[in-house]
Order: C-alpha cells, then structure tokens, then sequence
C-alpha cells in the first residue's frame, strides 16, 4: 500500500469515526429526553429529587455486588450532578475512571461537572482525555 492509500484509508476511517460519534451523540440526547422535564421544571421541585435519589441507591446496590461496574460509577456521577453535587459527580468519575482508564464517557462527564464548578483548565483536559479514549477504542 502508498503513502497516498494508507493516507486517504486514514482519512475514510476518520470520517466514519466521525460520523459514529454524531450518530451515537444524537442517541445519547434522544434516550435523554424523558430527563428535559425534570431538568426544565425547577431545582426545588422534591419529586425530582426523589427520582434521583432513588437513582443513586440503585447504583450503589449495583456498585455493592460488583464494585468494578464503571457505567454504574458513571450513572451514580450523572444522577448526583443532576442534584448539582458536583463535587460528589466527580468522585463517582473518577472511580469509574479507576475501573477503566479507557471510559470515554466518564472523562466526557467528569468534563462538564468541572465546567460547572468553573475548573475550565481541568475540564478541557477532562476532554481531550475523553477524545483521546473515544478515538483509541473505536481505533481497535
């Protein structure tokens, strides 16, 4: 194979990559439109908050009989920022970051609760931590 094909191969494979990514953000906000109502109905609204504490009881029984589970680290993190305890987000990333290094996802949200927390030097390198594993594991 040229220099010219493996360069134009590497280029098509990044346009697919790409377009994965897009396709797989446009999934992520389609499966989170049951959440805009609670998002957009006020912070004191105390069935919310029921919902996502009962959420986080939940993943801590899943944490509980497999503390290796780092979606459940990673939906703990997003229930307890959804609560605006960012603080405590970010502890349940990083423990799913601990689980596995290679969770794109988690990197992606330990970024926004750091934007939250106006840490924006960290949160960009949340970020790029994030891209970084979203490309070496759609690379394998």
């Amino acid at each position: 194979m040229s220099c010219d094909e493996a360069s134009r191969e590497h280029i098509h494979i990044r346009a697919l990559g790409i377009t994965v990514l897009v396709f797989l953000m446009l999934v992520i906000i389609a499966s989170l439109a049951p959440f805009t109502d609670i998002q957009n109905s006020g912070s004191n609204n105390v069935s919310n908050f029921n919902k996502f504490d009962k959420a986080i009881n939940a993943y801590d029984k899943a944490i509980e009989v497999n503390p290796q589970d780092s979606m459940a680290w990673n939906n703990k993190g997003n229930s307890l920022q959804k609560l605006n305890k960012s603080d405590e987000a970010i502890a349940a990333y990083d423990k799913a970051i601990e689980v596995n290094p290679q969770d794109s996802m988690a990197w992606n949200n330990k970024g926004n609760s750091l934007q939250k927390l106006n840490k924006s030097d960290e949160a960009i390198t949340a970020y790029d931590k994030a891209c970084c594993c979203w490309s070496s594991n759609f690379s394998k």
